[in-house]
């Protein structure tokens, strides 16, 4: 796994990442293995780790009832071991409050040989996230 796994996880995440900005969990979401571990950020109101596909879409669409949410992917490297490190900016306006932010998080994506994502840590700390991938600067 190289530049060409690295170029193909681009696509295919820059895809669900435009049918998640939409609202499309399903389709945002194929990817995922069935047993996939998320591992919220932490500080969340809600953390923790969620556990299979269906608590994932089932979790961020009761988060999008409550505020329009949208990531973009800042910048994605290859870590090693079918791991992608993935730089992203979040903006959220919340519905009732209409109060808007702005923030950068980090994730590792963990992808197994058939090409599903398996697991995915999420931080708010950038050397902590590229330690995890084993990119550290």
């Amino acid at each position: 796994m190289s530049q060409p796994f690295l170029d193909a996880f681009a696509r295919s995440h820059r895809e669900a990442q435009r049918s998640f900005n939409d609202g499309d969990f399903e389709k945002a979401f194929a990817t995922l293995a069935l047993d996939v571990e998320w591992h919220l950020l932490p500080g969340l109101p809600e953390t923790g780790v969620l556990r299979g596909r269906d608590a994932v879409i089932h979790f961020f669409a009761e988060t999008r009832d409550a505020l329009n949410w949208e990531v973009h992917a800042q910048d994605l490297r290859f870590a090693c071991q079918g791991r992608v490190f993935v730089h992203q900016r979040g903006h959220s306006v919340g519905r009732a409050t209409k109060i808007a932010g702005t923030v950068d998080f980090f994730q590792i994506w963990e992808i197994d040989e058939t090409g599903l994502v398996v697991r995915v840590r999420e931080y708010t700390d950038h050397e902590a996230a590229l330690e995890a991938a084993g990119l550290s600067e």
